[in-house]
């Protein structure tokens, strides 16, 4: 996996360049959501993956995606995530629990099926209400 930072399309951003493979950049930050509940992001994709089933374990690939953790500290079974993606397979507006880790997980698909390659995609959610919802 190749990262980079570079204009693209008429915005600065981070590139993520794979060849079958996957990886993650992360950000570990303490964030008190009754104060600052939003996440904002743009992403835009160039290609997307083969037509897998997202809701399956053998389908759990996604073109990009946004994992939120919620830590639970010592009490592990209090970590919850919410994991917004970008779905070749399924439709904008879904959510489902993620197949390896249940419903700790809250699979959302922010971006699906119907969207456009190469075009630049502003997102803003409420990470506090999507975890309660």
């Amino acid at each position: 996996m190749i990262y980079r930072v570079d204009e693209h399309k008429g915005r600065l951003a981070l590139q993520a360049i794979s060849r079958n493979a996957a990886s993650g950049l992360m950000l570990k930050k303490k964030i008190d959501l009754a104060l600052t509940p939003h996440i904002n992001w743009s992403w835009l994709v160039e290609k997307k993956l083969q037509q897998l089933n997202g809701r399956t374990k053998s389908g759990n690939d996604f073109i990009a995606r946004i994992y939120v953790v919620i830590d639970g500290g010592f009490i592990l079974w209090k970590t919850k995530s919410l994991n917004y993606v970008w779905s070749s397979n399924q439709d904008k507006g879904l959510i489902w629990d993620n197949p390896f880790a249940g419903s700790s997980v809250k699979m959302m698909s922010i971006r699906g099926k119907g969207s456009e390659k190469g075009k630049w995609y502003q997102e803003k959610r409420n990470v506090y209400q999507d975890l309660i919802e």
